[in-house]
């Protein structure tokens, strides 16, 4: 992400945070932030201007309801979106 970022200074990034079914509404919400805003942050300390990403959670928006582990396991991420100006 920061070599393309650093190839296409017109273009930012937007992390959306995902959680798997499990928990409520509003701690998958907060998990979803907690997880974009952690990838953002490593994104920063790569020398990413902070000002070039957003953050969004999903939370367990799109998730599998009583899905398989391996299906969670996938549910669980940080989605990288190019935002172009």
């Amino acid at each position: 992400a920061k070599a393309y970022l650093d190839a296409n200074p017109a273009q930012r990034l937007l992390i959306e945070g995902r959680c798997d079914w499990r928990g409520t509404g509003d701690y998958n919400l907060g998990l979803g932030d907690r997880r974009a805003s952690a990838a953002r942050q490593y994104l920063v300390t790569l020398g990413v201007p902070e000002a070039r990403i957003e953050v969004l959670s999903k939370g367990d928006l799109e998730a599998v309801e009583n899905a398989s582990e391996e299906v969670m396991a996938k549910d669980r991420r940080a989605d990288l979106v190019v935002l172009k100006k």
